[in-house]
C-alpha cells in the first residue's frame, strides 16, 4: 500500500502545488465571486425578511387599531345608552316628585283643582253645556268646600265621577272638543317631551 501512495506522489509536480499561477488566480477569483454572491444572497434574504416582518407587523397593527376603534365605538354607544337611561330615570323621578307635590297641594288647597277646572271650562263657549269627569275624591272635596258653584258659574255642567281620572285632574267634554286636564297625562306629556328632547 505504501508503494501505491509513493507512486501517486511521484506523479505530482511542483507546478500542481504552486498556488501563484493563472489557474490559482482564477480559482481565487471564483472563490471571491462566490463569497460576494453568498454575502449578497444573505443581505437580500435579511432585507426580504425584514420587509416581510414590517409588513406583518403593519398588518397586525392595523387589525389591533381596528379592534381598538371598534371597542371605542362600543364604549361610546354604551355611554350614550347609559346617559339616555339616566336621563329617563331622572325625568321619571322628577315627574314622580311633581305628581306627589301636586297631590299634596291639592289636598292642602282644593282651589288648585278649582283653578284647573275653571281654565278648562273657559275653552268652551258659555252657551255650550259641558261634562266634567273627575276623581270621586275630588268631587267630594268640591262638594264639601262648596266650590262647585265657583267652578260652574252660569253654565250647564254635569259632574261625572270617574275612577280612571287621577286625583287633581279632570276631563272637560263639550259637543265638539275635549280638554284633557288630567295631571298624570300632563306629566306624561312633559316626560315624553323631555325624554325625546
Amino acid at each position: 500500500m505504501l508503494s501505491s501512495v509513493t507512486e501517486k506522489a511521484s506523479e505530482w509536480s511542483w507546478a500542481d502545488l504552486d498556488q501563484t499561477g493563472p489557474e490559482a488566480e482564477a480559482r481565487a477569483e471564483d472563490e471571491h465571486r462566490r463569497m460576494r454572491e453568498v454575502e449578497e444572497a444573505y443581505r437580500r434574504g435579511f432585507d426580504d425578511g425584514e420587509e416581510a416582518g414590517v409588513r406583518t407587523a403593519r398588518g397586525e397593527l392595523q387589525v389591533a387599531m381596528a379592534a381598538m376603534l371598534e371597542a371605542l365605538e362600543e364604549v361610546r354607544a354604551n355611554r350614550l345608552a347609559w346617559d339616555a337611561r339616566l336621563n329617563e330615570r331622572l325625568v321619571a323621578l322628577a315627574a314622580a316628585m311633581a305628581h306627589r307635590v301636586m297631590a299634596q297641594t291639592r289636598e292642602a288647597d282644593p282651589s288648585v283643582f278649582v283653578t284647573l277646572a275653571e281654565e278648562a271650562i273657559k275653552a268652551f263657549p258659555v252657551e255650550e253645556s259641558v261634562k266634567i269627569r273627575l276623581n270621586p275624591s275630588d268631587q267630594a272635596v268640591l262638594v264639601e268646600g262648596d266650590y262647585l258653584e265657583q267652578v260652574v258659574g252660569d253654565r250647564a255642567v254635569r259632574w261625572v265621577p270617574d275612577e280612571d281620572v287621577m286625583p287633581g285632574g279632570c276631563i272637560v267634554e263639550g259637543p265638539d272638543k275635549i280638554i284633557d286636564g288630567r295631571v298624570d297625562e300632563a306629566l306624561n306629556r312633559i316626560v315624553r317631551a323631555l325624554i325625546n328632547a
